[in-house]
């Protein structure tokens, strides 16, 4: 669990504060939100491709 809080950390995702023994974690929102708009722009280019494709096969079968 660690190893993949500590990535999570490095990418900046998370921020830590030590409180004794314990390590406590929060969400950073400004990390979020660019992993939200990475996601957000793969999401659609995904769909883009798909519709490219899915054109592509229709022109094919109605050449056919």
């Amino acid at each position: 669990m660690s190893q993949h809080l500590s990535v999570l950390k490095g990418a900046g995702l998370l921020s830590e504060r030590r409180d004794g023994t314990r390590r406590l974690y929060r969400a950073r929102p400004d990390g979020l939100d660019a992993l939200r708009r990475l996601l957000d722009d793969m999401w659609a280019s995904s769909l883009e491709i798909a519709r490219g494709l899915a054109e592509g096969e229709q022109e094919v079968r109605d050449a056919g």
